[in-house]
């Protein structure tokens, strides 16, 4: 996946003496789909990390080249005889010594991987911590005030498995960049500069559920959301993990993208957020000190032992594009009336019936992703992901 954009220009007209200014003013993003190579950051910026599992053991590969469904890439496992997931891998041998070890034998132990071997760099674990709102135009497409806020996402990562989709369930897409921490960090003695690893992934939502379990007067609550965002299956991952040198560079400059088949959905940078990764850090031990409720059907606490730990992943947030609308006020009129005539009082609260009404509503206008469909998803040196969606 390729990201271009082009800035806005500007003519100036001088015509018979009078200046004639003609501003025009084209903002013209060129989002191309590409099948073929994924650029990986260059060593002197960051390190790329992917895992495969080798005789029984988890083996770490640093990446040196994606041809867009296989990667190229030395195995430190076997070089180094240091076994393990990728984060115990980085700590024993260390960001210098990985690079040491890239730049003296990319010519000759360098082996070929597929796609389909590489497994999640997310880990194992299933308790995650996802944000909400967290760019300022999906907050306005959604009509919620930009304050982002926190939620859980209790299932396993995944790699390129289908997305499942079913007759109860309003499916849509998200796309983000996921921050795994390659350190336990403790909110009373945190590390003086904080190391994450970086990878896109897919937060899937049925948006049918988190309606009937959301807080409509107070959305930031996060009411509804652990739940419609915690199937399994709904937490698809990338190839890959990206160490930047320099993380604020890295986040400042990194785009990503999401198409639905051939058209474009999502696309933004990761310098929009609204919350840093360290103002997100902090509002998680906020959260976990005030004892602020998680809503998940799973989890009671937003940490296990105080601790952000090096098994769980921060869903950093998602940009405008996805399928979800709120109901319009003449959805809303139209369905309160309903809710009189139709002798819904005696039933359900008005609330509950214009719910019920706007999902079979969208049901009906059969919007959300189908069987059938492809989604993939992209971002700079990130590699990317390619989900078909399937009916269960």
């Amino acid at each position: 996946m390729t990201i271009s954009i082009l800035s806005a220009w500007v003519f100036t007209i001088d015509f018979e003496g009078n200046m004639l200014k003609f501003t025009l003013s084209l903002l013209l993003s060129l989002f191309s789909l590409s099948l073929h190579a994924n650029a990986i950051i260059d060593l002197n910026e960051g390190l790329t990390l992917a895992q495969i599992e080798n005789g029984g053991q988890l083996n770490t590969l640093a990446v040196v080249e994606d041809e867009g469904r296989a990667i190229k890439g030395i195995n430190l496992s076997e070089v180094t005889d240091v076994a393990g997931d990728i984060v115990s891998t980085y700590q024993r041998l260390g960001y210098e010594k990985i690079a040491d070890i890239v730049l003296a034998n990319r010519a000759s132990l360098t082996n070929r991987y597929p796609y389909s071997q590489l497994l999640s760099p997310a880990g194992t674990g299933r308790h995650h911590i996802a944000l909400g709102l967290n760019y300022p135009e999906h907050a306005d497409e959604v009509e919620a005030d930009r304050r982002p806020f926190l939620f859980l996402k209790t299932t396993r990562a995944t790699r390129e498995q289908s997305i499942t989709t079913g007759d109860t369930i309003l499916l849509d897409y998200e796309i983000e960049v996921c921050a795994r921490p390659l350190q336990d960090i403790d909110a009373d003695d945190r590390p003086a500069s904080l190391v994450f690893g970086f990878f896109i992934c897919g937060d899937f939502t049925d948006r049918a559920a988190l309606m009937r379990g959301i807080d409509l007067d107070n959305m930031q609550s996060g009411r509804g959301f652990s739940v419609a965002k915690s199937r399994e299956g709904f937490f698809p991952t990338g190839p890959y993990l990206v160490i930047p040198k320099d993380r604020e560079a890295f986040l400042t400059t990194t785009s990503f993208s999401l198409y639905r088949g051939n058209a474009l959905k999502q696309a933004s940078s990761t310098a929009n957020m609204i919350w840093s990764l360290d103002t997100i850090v902090d509002e998680i031990f906020t959260a976990q000190r005030s004892k602020r409720p998680t809503h998940s059907s799973k989890s009671k606490q937003w940490l296990n032992d105080d601790k952000i730990t090096t098994d769980m992943v921060v869903l950093t947030g998602t940009p405008d594009g996805v399928i979800m609308r709120p109901p319009s006020f003449g959805f809303k009129f139209a369905s309160g009336i309903g809710y009189l005539f139709k002798g819904g009082i005696f039933d359900m609260s008005l609330r509950d019936y214009v719910v019920r009404s706007y999902i079979k509503d969208l049901f009906s206008q059969g919007i959300f992703l189908q069987g059938g469909e492809r989604v993939v998803a992209a971002g700079d040196f990130m590699g990317r992901i390619d989900m078909q969606v399937v009916v269960e």
